[in-house]
C-alpha cells in the first residue's frame, strides 16, 4: 500500500472547508460558462478543475490570517489527507463540529484506511 500523499495549501483549504466553498464555486462556474459558452469544450471536466483550483487559490488569499495559518498548520501535519474514497458522514455532524473535531476525525478515518 502506497503512503498517503499531503495535499497543497489549496487543496488542504477546499477540504477543509468544502460545505462553504462548494456553492460559491458552483455559482462562479455557472457564470464563467454564461460568460464563456466554448469554456466547456470536450473536456469540460478538466476545464472545471482548472478553473476551481485557480478559484480556491484567490479565495485562500482572501481569508484572513488566521484561517490560512489554520489550513498551512493542517498541511504541515497530513490532518487533510488525499484519499481514495469519500470522508464517512459524522452522526449528528452538523455546522457546529469543530475545525478540530473534522480534522480528527479526516485524520483518523485516513489511518484506518
Amino acid at each position: 500500500m502506497w503512503p498517503t500523499r499531503k495535499l497543497s495549501t489549496t487543496h488542504t483549504y477546499g477540504k477543509l472547508y468544502w460545505e462553504k466553498l462548494k456553492p460559491i464555486l458552483d455559482e462562479r462556474w455557472d457564470q464563467y460558462i454564461t460568460e464563456n459558452p466554448d469554456a466547456g469544450g470536450t473536456n469540460l471536466r478538466g476545464n472545471r478543475l482548472n478553473y476551481q483550483n485557480k478559484l480556491l487559490r484567490e479565495l485562500l488569499d482572501a481569508e484572513p490570517e488566521d484561517i490560512k495559518k489554520e489550513v498551512e498548520q493542517c498541511c504541515k501535519e497530513g490532518i487533510a489527507f488525499d484519499n481514495d474514497g469519500p470522508e464517512p458522514e459524522l452522526e449528528g455532524a452538523g455546522e457546529s463540529t469543530s475545525v478540530t473535531e473534522k480534522q480528527r476525525c479526516a485524520k483518523a478515518y485516513a489511518l484506518q484506511k
